[in-house]
């Protein structure tokens, strides 16, 4: 009995990461999705940080304003890369720190990260709305 319920439990974590990979946002879709446009709201998953980010037309950076959290009312901008693969990179103290988005919903993204969601991006608007 106890190899059956680890075979269905490795089942279905493996199905779970399967689906994650065949539901990223490769580079031109994620840049379609995130560029020029707020997302009215974040959160980290791990933490519960909630936030607005910013990319510019270029997306060339993003723009973090923290509305919870240890960093309540701060903004950060940090430069940014999309790749071709769709890998969504934010230089954050001198690392690359490297995602790929899934679209959970119409509007709603999640930054997968080591096969984890590791926060999200929610209500995307036109242009930079941060100070609304």
């Amino acid at each position: 009995m106890k190899i059956f319920l680890f075979a269905i439990s490795l089942a279905a974590a493996l199905g779970s990461s399967v689906s994650f990979a065949e539901d990223f946002l490769v580079g031109d879709n994620l840049k379609k999705a995130f560029c020029g446009k707020t997302f009215m709201e974040g959160e980290n998953f791990d933490s519960g940080w909630t936030f607005k980010v910013y990319y510019p037309e270029k997306c060339n950076e993003v723009t973090n304003h923290y509305l919870t959290g240890d960093k309540a009312g701060q903004r950060f901008t940090w430069p940014l890369r999309i790749y071709s693969s769709g890998d969504h990179c934010v230089m954050r103290d001198g690392k690359d720190r490297c995602a790929k988005f899934v679209m959970v919903s119409e509007g709603v993204y999640h930054a997968i990260r080591d096969g984890k969601a590791q926060y999200s991006r929610t209500k995307p608007v036109d242009g930079n709305q941060l100070d609304k």
